[in-house]
């Protein structure tokens, strides 16, 4: 999961084709990545997701975007 955040393009891009195409396997491959997040990345002492330690706030962004369009575009509820 580390490398694949890392790779901006990767995961935009299937939110993307999630969103423009409606196929199954690129809603599963974004949604198996933000439950991944969610459930098992690594925090910080105070509950922050804590992704690599060169580029911290770059990659906590990323994920925090990807997050929210998962959220709004395919209507994948978390709350």
């Amino acid at each position: 999961m580390k490398v694949a955040l890392q790779n901006n393009y990767l995961n935009h891009l299937q939110v993307l084709l999630a969103r423009l195409t409606n196929r199954q396997q690129y809603r599963d491959a974004v949604t198996r990545d933000v439950e991944f997040l969610i459930n098992n990345q690594r925090r910080t002492p105070r509950g922050l997701l804590y992704i690599d330690r060169s580029g911290t706030l770059g990659l906590a962004a990323n994920a925090a975007l990807i997050m929210l369009q998962v959220n709004t575009h395919l209507f994948y509820q978390y709350m």
